[in-house]
């Protein structure tokens, strides 16, 4: 195994990373993609990258924290190489959090659009603004007046 690839993975890995992440960072080091393999095979093997891990933390963190709706945390997670049965799962275990994740983005953005005297432009953008931020339209029906 490449040593010096090896490092380069484990002082990449202060944060959380997906098996992808590592790979890509890798091959923009330089690094063969037989090396990249290599190397990656092995932080997975020993418990350095578990995208189990990796996918239950970023979707609670998305509901929780940053209040993103399940469609753009599939987006988001599919882009770093997360397939789709992990995905579903996850976002099935946490569907709880969805609710109160765009009951909070609606009372945001509902405090930040008070200056707009127009209800009906008010609304809209509200609307757009939590369909932005992944939540399904039939959802926001639901919370905002319409």
């Amino acid at each position: 195994m490449n040593e010096k690839a090896y490092n380069y993975a484990i002082k990449y890995l202060k944060n959380i990373k997906t098996k992808k992440d590592v790979y890509d960072y890798l091959i923009r080091k330089g690094f063969t993609d037989e090396e990249t393999s290599e190397v990656c095979d092995y932080i997975e093997e020993v418990g350095l990258v578990d995208d189990d891990l990796y996918v239950k933390f970023f979707v609670e963190d998305s509901f929780r924290i940053k209040n993103k709706g399940a469609r753009k945390i599939v987006y988001e997670l599919k882009q770093r190489g997360i397939d789709d049965d992990k995905i579903n799962e996850a976002i099935e275990e946490a569907s709880d959090m969805q609710y109160d994740a765009l009951k909070e983005a609606y009372e945001r953005k509902l405090e930040a659009t008070k200056s707009e005297t127009d209800e009906y432009k008010r609304k809209n953008k509200i609307i757009r603004f939590l369909i932005s931020r992944g939540f399904d339209y039939s959802d926001i029906k639901n919370i905002v007046d319409i």
